[in-house]
C-alpha cells in the first residue's frame, strides 16, 4: 500500500530497522520483487531478484516528476505491471506496461477531479483490477477489467472509506479494506467480485488504525496488517514504529488483530513468499524479511538515499500443481500428443502472481532418454519404447518445468497377414529389431543382433539425408552383430536399418531419428 505525504519532494532520511537482521539475505530461487517507490524525480516501479546487489528502475509515472507511485501489482499471463499514483491530492491514475523491459506506459485511469489513489491488486486468472482511490472527497473502492487498454469501473464497495487499504484473498472469495488514516478504525468485507454484501471483520480497533497494508497468508486463512502510527509524518519524518498484525479469517468480528510484537521503522508494505515468511517495505528504502512465522529476519535490500517503498508484489516462476498427459495411437510411426500441464495459480491475497504466460516448450523422451529435436507439442513415434514428456511455462521471473507424464508405450507391430499386389499370397509384418544406436562426427551407427531366417541387411536414411549406408557381419558365435554404418548430412534425418530374406522380404527393422549441425 501507499503513503500518502503531505509534500511529495520533502527531503527524505534513511531509515533502518529495529528487529534485528541478517546482513546475508536467504536465497529465494526464481522470484522476481516489485516495489513501487517515491523517487527524489518522482515515481517509479523498481525490480529485484534475491542476491542482486541492486534494484533496477523499470518505469516511472507517466504524469510528471510530481507523482508519486502508491501501489504495484503484476498479472504474470500477460508480462504486465500495473502502478496507482497520486500527486499531493490532484490527480490519481493507474498505469500499465511491460514487467520484464523499460518502455513505454499506458495510462489506463485517472480520477474525473482532485484525488488520489490509494491501494492497487491485480488479478490475472480472472482478469480483474481492484483500486482504492478518493476522487473529490468521495472514496471508494472499484473493480473493473484489465484487458483492455483503459480500465473501465463495474463495481464499487457498497460503502466507501477514506483512504482504503485493500486485499483480494480468492480462498475466501473476499475482498478485505480498511481506512489507511485515523478516524475509521474498522477493517470490513465484502464479497468479490461485484460487492454484493458487506459485513465487518474487525470492529473498530485501535490495532486498525493508520494501516499501510494487509495481505493473506498462501492458504488464505490469516489476514496479516501492517500499521505505523503518527502516519501523517511519513512524509518529512517518516520515523513511526510499525508493527505486524495478525488475524484468522475465521475469527469473529469483535475481535481484534495479535501484534507480532516486532518493531519495523516507517513500516509501509508487505507481501507473503512460498513458506508464509513475510516480506516488508518501508518508507526508508529497506527491504527485509520479518523474523516471524519460523523465518529468521534479515535485510535484503537498501534503496538509494531519499526512495521509499510504497508497496510490494512478487512474481514467482510457474510451479505445475499436475504433470502432462499424453494421447494417440500405439504404433510406430503414431503422432503423439502432449498435453499442457497444470499450473499452480495466482495467490493476490498474498500479493503474488506465477502464472506462466501463453507461451509453452516441451520435451520428449524415449525410454527415459531425451529424444533429440523433441520439443514440439507433438511427436512422431519412430521406435518401440515408452515415450514421455515434460512441459515448461515461464514468466518473468523464468522458467518452471512439470514432473513427466505418464509412460506411453508403443509396441511393436503384431504378426498379420498382408496380402501383396495381387493377392495370391501373404507375408507377416516384420518384427523389431533392439539396435544400438551411436553417433560420432556425422557418422551413425546401429548394432543389432542376427535375425533369424535372414539372409541380407540393408541401412537407408530420409530426410535431411537421403541415400543408403552398408552393412556387415561382426564377431562369430554368440557375438556376432550386424554393424551397419551411414553418412549423415546436417539437419534431422529418419534412420532405418532392415533384415531380409531370400526373397528381399523384409522380416524384421528398427529406425531411430536423429539431428545433425
Amino acid at each position: 500500500m501507499a503513503i500518502r505525504p503531505n509534500a511529495m519532494r520533502s527531503a527524505l532520511v534513511l531509515l533502518g530497522v529495529v528487529v534485528a537482521l541478517a546482513a546475508v539475505p536467504t536465497a529465494r530461487a526464481a522470484t522476481k520483487v516489485y516495489m513501487a517507490t517515491w523517487e527524489s524525480s518522482g515515481s517509479g516501479v523498481r525490480v529485484w531478484s534475491p542476491g542482486d546487489a541492486s534494484s533496477t528502475l523499470l518505469h516511472t509515472s507517466l504524469n510528471g516528476s510530481g507523482y508519486g507511485a502508491m501501489a504495484v501489482a503484476v498479472d504474470s499471463t500477460s508480462d504486465h505491471v500495473y502502478w496507482a499514483g497520486q500527486d499531493n491530492n490532484q490527480e490519481g491514475y493507474v498505469s500499465r506496461a511491460s514487467a520484464a523491459v523499460s518502455d513505454t506506459a499506458t495510462l489506463m485511469w485517472t480520477t474525473s477531479g482532485a484525488g488520489y489513489a490509494t491501494d492497487l491488486v491485480v488479478h490475472g486468472d480472472s482478469g480483474l483490477a481492484y483500486w482504492g482511490w478518493a476522487d473529490g472527497g468521495v472514496p471508494a473502492i472499484t473493480v473493473g477489467p484489465i484487458s483492455g487498454s483503459t480500465l473501465v469501473p463495474t463495481g464499487t464497495t457498497p460503502s466507501a472509506v477514506a483512504s482504503p487499504v485493500i486485499a483480494l484473498n480468492t480462498t475466501t472469495s473476499r475482498l478485505y479494506w480498511t481506512n489507511s488514516a485515523l478516524g475509521n478504525q474498522a477493517t470490513d468485507q465484502a464479497t468479490a467480485p461485484l460487492f454484493p454484501a458487506r459485513t465487518s471483520f474487525t470492529n473498530a480497533k485501535a490495532e486498525n488504525a493508520s494501516m499501510q497494508s494487509m495481505v493473506a497468508n498462501r492458504a488464505g486463512t490469516t489476514m496479516y496488517s501492517g500499521t505505523c502510527a503518527t502516519r501523517s509524518t511519513l512524509a518529512s519524518n517518516p520515523t513511526c514504529a510499525g508493527t505486524i498484525y495478525a488475524k484468522a479469517t475465521s475469527a469473529g468480528t469483535n475481535l481484534a488483530p495479535t501484534p507480532s510484537g516486532l518493531s519495523i521503522t516507517g513500516l509501509t508494505a508487505l507481501a507473503v513468499e512460498a513458506d508464509d515468511c513475510i516480506l516488508y517495505g518501508t518508507a526508508g528504502g529497506v527491504l527485509g524479511r520479518a523474523g516471524m512465522n519460523g523465518c529468521t529476519a534479515s535485510t535484503l535490500l537498501t534503496l538509494p538515499a531519499g526512495v521509499r517503498i510504497s508497496s510490494l508484489w512478487l512474481v514467482e516462476s510457474p510451479t505445475a500443481s499436475a504433470a502432462p498427459t499424453i494421447t494417440g495411437g500405439s504404433s510406430v510411426g503414431s503422432t503423439l500428443e502432449c498435453s499442457d500441464a497444470a499450473w499452480n495459480a495466482d495467490v493476490p491475497g498474498a500479493r503474488v502472481s506465477r502464472m506462466p504466460t501463453a507461451l509453452r516448450t516441451f520435451q520428449w523422451f524415449l525410454d527415459g532418454s531425451p529424444i533429440d529435436g523433441g520439443t514440439a507439442g507433438s511427436q512422431v513415434a519412430a521406435s518401440v519404447g515408452t515415450y514421455t514428456c515434460t512441459t515448461t511455462g515461464s514468466n518473468v521471473a523464468g522458467p518452471g518445468t512439470s514432473t513427466a507424464s505418464a509412460g506411453h508405450t508403443v509396441a511393436a507391430p503384431t504378426a498379420a497377414a498382408i496380402p501383396t499386389a495381387t493377392g495370391a499370397s501373404t507375408a507377416t509384418a516384420p518384427t523389431k529389431i533392439r539396435v544400438t544406436w551411436r553417433l560420432r562426427s556425422r557418422t551413425l551407427t546401429g548394432r543389432f543382433a542376427p535375425v533369424s531366417g535372414a539372409t541380407s541387411y540393408r541401412i537407408t536414411a530420409t530426410g535431411a539425408t537421403k541415400r543408403k549406408g552398408s552393412c556387415r557381419a561382426s564377431g562369430k558365435g554368440a557375438a556376432k552383430r550386424i554393424v551397419c554404418t551411414i553418412r549423415l548430412r546436417a539437419g534431422r534425418s529418419t534412420v532405418t536399418v532392415s533384415a531380409r530374406d531370400r526373397a528381399s522380404t523384409v522380416v524384421a527393422r528398427g529406425a531411430t531419428t536423429r539431428r545433425v549441425k
